[in-house]
């Protein structure tokens, strides 16, 4: 096999779509905070995520091989389908994670900083002491999804602020109505391989009312965030009804256990994400006045 379809194999294990989201969260980031259009501060941001990223995720997936193998909708992922090696996984994955590490050390400490943050949070605790042990194992997860989002605002502006933690915390908030929702979708999979996530063990009301719980506070988060920076007002009126919509399908999933309403939800958590942070770049000059007055 040559040397350019292992690399397409390495590059599969970065999960691409997830990749893609958590890139556009650091490009967002970046922007909103006024990041300028430096192609060199632009170019290493792009790289630090492709890298770090990527690159935990794939190392994720080397090391979850027998879970991927137990798992219906894992099963033909690169490392279980014998595509690749585990050995191969893993210097692919450590690969990409000096590349990204190396270009954030060039843009500062503080954007380094989370990709230390997101790799000790994704790997030693998510994946190796959570996961398999705590149904609340996203919450190091969800830690370690945020990362990219303070990483493009200390790329933009060498620091992290209050407007900063709350876009971070509306990604914390989104996370478990994407992660849970896909284990209600695939739960058979998930009890065959005893990973007890929160789905698999708590009764599907209480979960639909963390879930509910969750979705507000995060729209609570961006209108914060609005309030403190004038920026997200557009984002913020289309993310509210969207995310009471979403919330009713996830009330209805806890009552029915419909499979069909499981994939509906996470089919819609991309588009909550995605409209909240396209949003969170554009100011609204006209309310400026009313901003102050909030402040």
């Amino acid at each position: 096999m040559t040397l350019l379809r292992k690399a397409a194999y390495v590059l599969e294990t970065t999960k691409p779509p997830q990749l893609a989201l958590l890139t556009f969260t650091a490009f967002a980031s970046y922007f909103a905070a006024g990041g300028p259009l430096s192609l060199t501060k632009l170019g290493l941001l792009a790289v630090t995520s492709f890298g770090a990223i990527g690159g935990v995720t794939a190392l994720n997936m080397a090391l979850e091989v027998d879970l991927d193998s137990m798992m219906t909708r894992t099963s033909k992922r690169p490392v279980p389908s014998g595509r690749l090696t585990r050995r191969e996984a893993l210097i692919g994955s450590l690969v990409l994670i000096a590349i990204g590490f190396a270009a954030a050390a060039l843009i500062n400490w503080l954007a380094l900083l989370t990709c230390v943050l997101a790799l000790v949070f994704d790997i030693p605790i998510y994946t190796v002491l959570l996961k398999r042990r705590s149904p609340l194992n996203i919450i190091a997860g969800g830690v370690a999804g945020v990362m990219p989002t303070l990483g493009g605002w200390a790329t933009a502006t060498g620091s992290i602020g209050l407007p900063a933690i709350l876009l971070a915390l509306a990604v914390f908030l989104w996370i478990p109505m994407h992660i849970w929702f896909i284990v209600y979708y695939y739960i058979d999979d998930y009890r065959r391989a005893k990973v007890p996530m929160y789905p698999v063990v708590a009764p599907p009301q209480r979960v639909a009312k963390v879930v509910v719980a969750f979705m507000a506070l995060m729209v609570a988060s961006m209108w914060l965030y609005w309030a403190l920076t004038g920026k997200g007002l557009i984002g913020d009126a289309l993310l509210t009804p969207l995310a009471a919509w979403s919330s009713s399908i996830v009330l209805r999933y806890s009552r029915s256990m419909d499979r069909r309403l499981a994939k509906m939800v996470f089919r819609t958590a991309n588009p909550v994400l995605v409209i909240a942070f396209l949003g969170a770049i554009f100011s609204t000059p006209h309310l400026t006045p009313l901003v102050y007055m909030l402040q």
